[in-house]
């Protein structure tokens, strides 16, 4: 037992630091539930653990032997992201899943001491997203470990009733140790290792969404909304921005490695792709803008402009001397004779401008200096 880590608000309290409107009185008790095990812990305890001592020592309402247990843990997830919403202190108690973009960007952030992403901790953000959530896995294999020795533990005194020597009692708990995590850790860390694959994307997302709303500029869902950009889109983009006119900028946006096509949509009049992104090797960016690969064209000739980390565009410019290739990339114009490989750290910019001109900012070659 530990020193109790948090104060049990009230409804109403919770209700508005989480930013709902209502909270179900349900949903209020399994929150509540969460936060008296978390409180029992001074480690991280496992996401299937979170729910097991929640149901069997508190009142959750979601069963870890429901017949449906995908629908648990969905739900469960939930709950676990609305108790982050409330205190991002539970996204770093609670090992074994990654939460949704939103909540897990705030812990880094929180965890780096920033209140919001800004271009100038951008990419510093992004890659602590990338290392916490690594360490987070080998937290979490830790974690079920100590939940394993826990579990079994509780039945020593039957067990030690059982055995005729202490010798006896060790084999056996032993060996009960050893059928539980063969009967269950495989399962975890592969839902773990999934979980992580598909939030990385997510998350780098998140951290364009944020930079534009830092930026000043305001998110809507639909065309009734005073709006600069969204995120709902039915197409191959990922972040939509709108001109001052009838422009817009679809924005793909890509994470560390380059393993696919920039844009599958043709540009037009008006319409505009751009590529964000947090590539980390230099030689396949310049590769990629040049002569793109086997699964499209190469970047110059499919987008208006590309948005890497400002490392990687310093050391296309260094590339480019090496090289005896006749090609510039990194003074590179588009067709409107602006600079095309760009710092990902001036994209908010480069999209306030696009909202109120239907342009891009008019940039040089170096202006990544000030971010490295």
């Amino acid at each position: 037992m530990t020193e109790q880590k948090y104060e049990i608000p009230e409804k109403d309290e919770m209700r508005d630091d989480i930013g709902q409107r209502s909270l179900r009185g349900e949903m209020y008790t399994d929150l509540v539930s969460l936060l008296k095990v978390l409180n029992q812990y001074e480690e991280p305890i496992p996401f299937e653990y979170a729910l097991y001592r929640a149901y069997h020592d508190y009142d959750y309402s979601l069963s870890p032997d429901a017949d449906d247990y995908s629908a648990v843990k969905d739900k469960h997830k939930t709950r676990l992201d609305k108790a982050g919403r409330w205190d991002e202190e539970v996204v770093g108690d609670v090992v074994g899943r990654i939460p949704t973009a939103e909540v897990w960007v705030e812990y880094v952030s929180s965890e780096l001491g920033y209140e919001t992403v800004t271009e100038q901790n951008l990419n510093e953000v992004q890659k602590a997203c990338v290392r916490i959530g690594d360490e987070r896995k080998d937290e979490y294999y830790k974690a079920c470990g100590r939940e394993f020795q826990e579990r079994i533990l509780e039945d020593a005194d039957s067990i030690l009733d059982d055995s005729g020597t202490i010798g006896e009692f060790i084999d056996e708990v032993l060996g009960d140790f050893a059928r539980l995590a063969a009967e269950e850790f495989p399962s975890r860390v592969n839902a773990g290792s999934q979980g992580g694959k598909s939030s990385a994307g997510s998350a780098n997302e998140e951290l364009a969404r944020r930079l534009l709303l830092a930026a000043g500029l305001t998110e809507g869902e639909s065309e009734e909304t005073v709006r600069n950009f969204t995120t709902e889109t039915e197409d191959d983009s990922d972040v939509i921005v709108f001109g001052n006119d009838d422009q817009t900028m679809y924005v793909e946006v890509k994470s560390t490695s380059i393993r696919e096509r920039v844009r599958r949509a043709l540009m037009g009049e008006g319409n505009y792709w751009s590529l964000f992104g947090f590539f980390g090797n230099a030689e396949k960016v310049r590769s990629e803008v040049l002569e793109g690969n086997l699964q499209g064209e190469p970047w110059s000739e499919q987008s208006a402009v590309a948005y890497v980390p400002p490392e990687v565009v310093s050391k296309v410019e260094d590339i480019d001397e090496k090289e005896d290739d006749g090609n510039e990339v990194y003074k590179l114009e588009n067709e409107d004779g602006l600079l095309y490989l760009r710092a990902n750290n001036v994209f908010a910019q480069d999209m306030v401008q696009f909202t109120q001109t239907g342009e891009l900012t008019d940039i040089d070659p170096g202006h990544e200096d000030q971010y490295i």
